[in-house]
């Protein structure tokens, strides 16, 4: 007998202990880490334009010991889950507005420990 899995993969019938292991892939192919973990969020990142106004958050890991790259995750208002490519230059100048927005509204830096910022999308600017 063959099952298909959350994944797309087909597979004979498992036990819960790999029905588990497929389920957290799973999860990690759709943004949202298991906690503690120490691996990028992103799998994928999208270059192409979203435009801001459909953004409701936008996330900004700095590149650590979990990835070496950073990443920037955003969030739509339809509740999609996008990682963007932080090379494609649309990301930069909104990472860049973004920061702008932080440093005038806080006067402070990133934060040593955590080394993110999470911000609403900017206003149409």
């Amino acid at each position: 007998m063959r099952v298909h899995s959350c994944t797309g993969l087909a597979s004979k019938a498992s036990s819960p202990a790999q029905t588990l292991l497929r389920l957290s892939g799973a999860s990690r192919l759709a943004g949202s880490p298991l906690a503690g973990e120490l691996r990028c969020r992103c799998v994928r990142a999208v270059s192409e334009v979203i435009p801001p106004r459909r953004l409701a958050r936008v996330e900004l890991v700095a590149e650590g010991p979990h990835c070496a790259v950073p990443e920037v995750i955003a969030t739509t208002k339809q509740g999609q889950t996008v990682c963007l490519s932080p090379s494609a230059p649309w990301v930069k100048l909104l990472v860049t507005r973004i920061l702008n927005r932080y440093l005038r509204d806080t006067g402070n830096i990133l934060s040593p420990f955590t080394g993110r910022i999470s911000a609403w999308a900017p206003a149409s600017a």
